[in-house]
């Protein structure tokens, strides 16, 4: 982002700000969940719409919150510039009239996004605890990337506001196995026309790389459901499962 570092905070959310008002007329989409759920599957998805602008990459731009100057009943996001510092050097489609951002802790900022943008949309999206507590980490390959208590307590938060009517739930095995079905009553919640773009999204998509993979976005598929059946995931399988919080939230989800 060269230059826009020398910036300050300020200077950027306010020519962030004019810029979101001049290419943005719809508020924004905000995507969130437990680490390793599919919130990165999710982005690449909706960034191959032409009507969303997505940040490839997470900004935590959402996790920080402090009180309004102006209205101290109000919480505004701390760190908006992280965001906005993305947007500015980048040209925003003519046809883009709403933004995406992704980070898996938005997920314990529900509340706030949904108190400070009147419209925006939340989607949260939640899997086979079984399959996220046992993937392991990228740059570790002897390590579990999501601790038990993470998942417990993203899931909790994002089931909070599970009937809120904009936020909405979905299940990563739903999207991988029922793709079709799954994105057509996502976009009609987003209030999305559901086009070709969308439906081809590993042709159209501008989230082509991202540290979460390996390598490039690639077509769907379910090599990633139901993982924790190999046989190294045993003695993980049997700390997930002797965990009453897990199996309670397990039943709760029908992931039995």
């Amino acid at each position: 982002m060269g230059p826009l570092k020398r910036y300050s905070i300020q200077l950027v959310k306010t020519l962030g700000e004019r810029k979101e008002r001049r290419h943005f007329d719809q508020d924004p989409i905000v995507i969130g969940g437990c680490g390793r759920s599919g919130t990165t599957l999710l982005l690449s998805i909706l960034a191959a719409h032409p009507d969303i602008f997505a940040a490839p990459h997470e900004t935590v731009a959402l996790m920080y919150w402090k009180p309004d100057p102006s209205d101290a009943g109000r919480m505004v996001p701390k760190r908006l510039d992280r965001f906005y510092r993305y947007l500015l050097v980048k040209k925003v489609p003519p046809q883009a009239r709403r933004w995406c951002e992704k980070t898996p802790r938005n997920v314990r900022s529900l509340g706030r996004i949904l108190n400070y943008w009147p419209e925006a949309r939340f989607i949260n999206i939640i899997r086979d605890p079984r399959d996220v507590l046992t993937s392991k980490h990228r740059k570790n390959p002897d390590k579990y990337w999501v601790p038990l208590n993470r998942w417990v307590r993203d899931v909790n938060e994002g089931l909070a506001f599970k009937d809120h009517p904009r936020v909405y739930t979905i299940r990563y095995e739903d999207l991988v196995q029922n793709f079709e079905s799954s994105i057509r009553l996502l976009c009609d919640f987003l209030q999305l026309e559901c086009g070709p773009e969308i439906l081809n999204w590993h042709e159209y998509t501008t989230v082509r790389r991202n540290q979460a993979w390996k390598g490039k976005v690639v077509k769907l598929h379910t090599d990633s459901v139901k993982k924790w059946e190999r046989p190294e995931h045993r003695q993980r399988l049997q700390e997930i499962m002797q965990d009453q919080r897990i199996v309670d939230l397990m039943q709760r989800l029908d992931y039995t």
